[in-house]
């Protein structure tokens, strides 16, 4: 043999055992399959043929790595129920914050309405007071003490308004004569306002009229009137010594209120005691000082006929 005939005999494709050369192939139809056929030039003959559905359907292929402490189909599962209880927290975040809105309009609503329902109560309430205050301008005190009742609300609190109003139903009340029901009044704002000086000077000037003397100095105005007041019950009831002595009290503090009323008493006092030198001196310093009206000028022409000094 010679050596082109050993070289095709170690190129033969080895046969499988029972094998022809000649055997049929299914897929040839029974054809004898030449060697060599449909392999890839290039490519050695025990190499796989390229399939492109196969290879399409490797690259499909996605790699999901198993989570621990379970298989796949329990962690598709456990996703499934997340997303579902993602889903239900943001139904029910919706519904909050359609129920919040809801409430917040209806609070809105709820509030114009209160304002306007307050706002025509409030312009009532105005009008019942200036119908009081003309009332008693007018020295019809009834019918403004029943003016700034109903311009009050009943058990509602005490704010500017109604202290407005409370005080101008208590000078009511003093110039009607009521005395108890005004000090009432008063009372009722100076316990609301420690600082409503009004309140309180209502309340000694009630006390005055009650003669609750002691009572009213406890509260710390008007001490000068209250001294003054004092002295003129004192003369009515001939205790000349105890008006003296109250009015110099009275002159002792820095309120100037009662001043005036305090130095025409004391000239009173001593034209009651029969010193009609000295109450002349004292009433000609008042007229002196404050003026000469027509109560003054009488008793300086009484007094002077009694020093004999009518020509001066």
């Amino acid at each position: 043999m010679d050596r082109y005939q050993q070289e095709e005999k170690r190129t033969e494709r080895p046969r499988f055992r029972g094998e022809s050369q000649y055997a049929g192939n299914h897929r040839n139809g029974g054809q004898p399959v030449r060697p060599g056929a449909g392999q890839v030039p290039g490519q050695s003959q025990s190499r796989r043929p390229y399939r492109p559905e196969e290879d399409q359907s490797q690259s499909r292929r996605i790699y999901r790595p198993e989570r621990p402490g379970g298989t796949g189909t329990s962690c598709n599962r456990e996703a499934r129920a997340r997303a579902m209880a993602r889903r239900r927290r943001k139904r029910r975040q919706q519904q909050m914050l359609l129920t919040t809105a809801v409430l917040a309009l209806l609070l809105l609503i709820g509030g114009a309405i209160f304002g306007v329902f307050r706002w025509q109560d409030s312009k009532e309430r105005k009008e019942f007071a200036e119908a009081g205050v003309a009332a008693a301008a007018a020295g019809n005190y009834e019918d403004a003490i029943a003016a700034f009742d109903s311009a009050l609300k009943p058990g509602g609190r005490i704010g500017k308004f109604e202290t407005d109003v409370l005080l101008n139903r208590a000078e009511a009340e003093y110039r009607q004569g009521a005395y108890e029901k005004a000090l009432e009044t008063y009372r009722l704002l100076s316990e609301d306002d420690k600082d409503n000086e009004l309140a309180k000077e209502g309340v000694v000037l009630c006390l005055m009229e009650q003669g609750a003397y002691e009572e009213a100095l406890s509260m710390e105005v008007l001490q000068s009137q209250v001294y003054n007041r004092m002295a003129v019950d004192q003369i009515e009831a001939g205790q000349y010594e105890e008006a003296l002595a109250a009015i110099a009290l009275g002159r002792g503090f820095p309120d100037s209120s009662a001043v005036r009323d305090l130095s025409f008493n004391e000239a009173v006092v001593y034209e009651k005691m029969g010193d009609y030198a000295k109450a002349l001196e004292l009433f000609e310093a008042y007229a002196a000082q404050y003026g000469e009206d027509e109560q003054v000028q009488r008793e300086l022409a009484f007094l002077r006929t009694r020093q004999g000094n009518n020509g001066q």
